[in-house]
């Protein structure tokens, strides 16, 4: 597969997702004994970025409001090949994209409508 990317035969994307908030997790810090340490803060919807990038640095990205579902994630990939088809219509380079095993990635959703990407 990275021997055909090499050859621009095929274009290859790694997708994955992160979260942004202002809510601080700070589960333990160093502090003199008696001490405490207080952080401000305010509380805030998560933001999840869900991205495909590949070795060229070419991205594309999908934001969130609140949690990532599974649709949440076909939803990015739609997005996603609605963009590369665009490419894909000039050269004619299929795509793969490589992704982990999160449970949002193996749903039955989401494996039900993989098959649609394929053509």
């Amino acid at each position: 597969m990275h021997q055909a990317e090499a050859k621009q035969q095929l274009a290859v994307y790694y997708f994955d997702e992160t979260g942004f908030t202002t809510t601080p997790c700070v589960p333990y810090a160093w502090q003199k004994p008696a001490e405490t340490l207080c952080l401000p803060s305010q509380n805030s919807k998560r933001l999840n970025i869900l991205g495909f990038l590949n070795k060229q640095n070419d991205s594309f990205f999908y934001t969130q409001e609140g949690n990532v579902t599974s649709q949440t994630v076909i939803n990015a990939f739609e997005a996603f090949g609605q963009r590369y088809a665009e490419h894909y219509a000039k050269t004619q380079q299929p795509c793969v994209v490589i992704l982990d095993n999160a449970s949002v990635h193996t749903s039955k959703a989401f494996l039900a409508v993989r098959e649609n990407w394929y053509s």
